[in-house]
C-alpha cells in the first residue's frame, strides 16, 4: 500500500516498525535481526495524530521526539496492540514521555545484538533504544506482553504488539 493510501487508516497508539536498508546501522541491525530469526524492523516508534498531522515518536540518535511520519523514506509496517485506547490517552502518554530529554543508548543496542546472536548479555542499564522507547510509552496506555524481554529489539516489540494491519511499501 502507498502512504497516501495507508495515512488516514493509522491511528494514534499504533506501533510503526521501519525497515530502512540505509546506513551501517540499519544495515548491521538487519543482519543481526536476520541472522537471529527474526524480521528485518531496524527502528520502531508510535504513531500519533496531533493538530491533523500525522507523527512518529521516536528515540533515535537525536534523542526522543516527534517527527512527521511522512518524513520515513523507508518501507513500514503497523500493528495495533491496544485498538480501543483514545487519542488522548496517547497525547498524555506522549507529553509525560517527552518532558524530559531521552538520550540514546548505543551500549543498549550492543547488548540487545549479542542477545539476539549468542542467547545471553548482561542487563547493564546502558540507556534506552527505540525500542525500549516505544514499549515504555505502550506500557504507560496498559500494554502488558507476556515473555516480552526487558531490552526489546525492534522486532519484538511488532511481534508482541500483534499481527501487521497496514504495510507501507511506497513512500510518496
Amino acid at each position: 500500500m502507498d502512504y497516501a493510501a495507508a495515512r488516514p487508516l493509522i491511528r494514534s497508539g499504533d506501533v510503526i516498525g521501519v525497515m530502512s536498508r540505509k546506513g551501517p546501522l540499519a544495515w548491521i541491525t538487519r543482519a543481526v535481526m536476520r541472522i537471529s530469526g527474526g524480521r528485518p524492523y531496524t527502528h520502531v516508534g508510535l504513531a500519533m495524530w496531533q493538530a491533523g498531522r500525522l507523527y512518529i515518536v521516536e528515540l533515535n540518535g537525536g534523542g526522543n521526539h516527534m517527527r512527521p511520519l511522512s518524513q520515513i523514506s523507508e518501507p513500514f509496517d503497523i500493528t495495533r496492540p491496544l485498538p480501543g485506547v483514545s487519542p488522548e490517552d496517547v497525547q498524555i502518554a506522549v507529553d509525560f514521555e517527552l518532558e524530559e530529554h531521552v538520550g540514546y543508548g548505543t551500549g543498549s543496542l550492543i547488548l540487545i545484538g549479542l542477545r539476539r546472536l549468542f542467547g545471553t548479555a548482561p542487563r547493564a542499564p546502558w540507556g534506552l533504544v527505540c525500542s525500549g522507547y516505544t514499549a515504555s510509552i505502550l506500557r504507560r496506555l496498559g500494554w502488558a506482553p507476556e515473555g516480552l524481554h526487558p531490552m526489546p529489539a525492534p522486532d519484538e516489540i511488532m511481534r508482541a504488539a500483534g499481527s501487521v494491519v497496514i504495510s507501507v511499501n511506497h513512500i510518496q
